[in-house]
């Protein structure tokens, strides 16, 4: 991509059989961390301790690279920074609810950086997860297979490991093949965006594009700083005067309010997020369309983990 330096991005899709009825929330992302962050524990420690902290194995455990990746000294943080951890959940907004024995299950995942070494700890992290059951009545499922998609967003899914044979195949990240830029682009938000400005949630009436475009580019020079093998790019110095300086582009957003269960804390939360569509002025999509680009497989806001903050790019009208 140019000049760009960014850690590899991987797609995988876990597809499993259901054995007992699953049925889960309407967005089941808080779901899907919780159940995959409790196996990959089970999976991965060694030590039994009840904390990671002061573990001796941080650097080569695959639950803490996932799950407990530790924040940037105050020094080094990118402004605005969240907390950064190599995955997303890759979710459909209006994906499966309620799925019966014998109908596939499947799980979507993006891997970011040296974090795809751990495949195989997901792999059994997966089949553990299955036993254990998700959602309401704990539903079981039997992993059959994954599948990576050999060209970032090219949609060619080849199969890397199958229960039978249990040979496990993974492809190294291909080479990313960058489209042209479009002359109109409209960001379709698939599933809730959470950004804050001056310490306050962007509500719908108060979306604008340099909003999307200033996390956007937080966001990813965060992930460069903590996963990337180069020297961090300066992605938001080098554009803070043109996304500061856009006019008011047309959005349609609305407010969804959607609830998840904290097991930390113990009680149901309220999490919600913008939906909708924002066009994208013409000057930011020539000056920055690797990053709009980029940032579809890696999310925008708070609570990535969940799936939050994903989008995708459609031709303007």
């Amino acid at each position: 991509m140019g000049d760009m330096h960014f850690p590899g991005v991987v797609r995988y899709r876990f597809e499993a059989e259901v054995l007992t009825p699953i049925t889960l929330p309407q967005y089941p992302g808080s779901t899907w961390r919780g159940l995959l962050g409790s196996s990959l524990r089970r999976t991965a420690c060694i030590t039994g301790q009840s904390s990671c902290e002061a573990c001796l194995l941080q650097g080569s455990c695959a639950f803490f690279s996932f799950f407990e990746t530790p924040n940037e000294p105050p020094a080094a943080r990118t402004r605005g920074a969240l907390a950064c951890h190599p995955f997303v959940l890759d979710l459909e907004p209006d994906g499966q609810q309620m799925v019966q024995p014998g109908e596939i299950l499947e799980l979507a995942i993006n891997v970011i950086g040296n974090a795809n070494s751990y495949l195989p700890h997901l792999i059994i992290a997966m089949e553990r997860a299955g036993e254990a059951g998700i959602g309401k009545g704990r539903g079981r499922f039997r992993l059959l297979r994954l599948l990576q998609e050999v060209t970032l967003s090219r949609g060619d899914w080849a199969r890397i490991f199958d229960s039978n044979d249990r040979a496990l195949q993974q492809r190294a990240a291909g080479p990313v093949a960058l489209p042209d830029a479009p002359p109109s682009v409209q960001v379709q938000l698939v599933t809730p965006l959470r950004i804050k400005r001056q310490g306050r949630l962007v509500g719908a009436r108060e979306l604008s594009a340099s909003d999307f475009l200033r996390h956007l580019c937080w966001r990813l020079e965060q992930i460069d700083q903590r996963f990337g093998d180069g020297d961090p790019q300066g992605y938001w110095e080098s554009h803070r005067d043109l996304v500061e300086g856009l006019a008011p582009a047309p959005t349609q957003v609305r407010w969804l309010d959607w609830t998840r269960y904290s097991s930390r804390q113990e009680t149901t939360m309220k999490l919600g997020g913008l939906m909708g569509t924002l066009a994208m002025p013409e000057q930011a999509i020539a000056a920055m369309w690797p990053l709009l680009w980029l940032g579809q497989w890696v999310h925008v806001g708070k609570a990535t983990t969940f799936g939050l903050g994903a989008y995708r790019l459609r031709p303007g009208a």
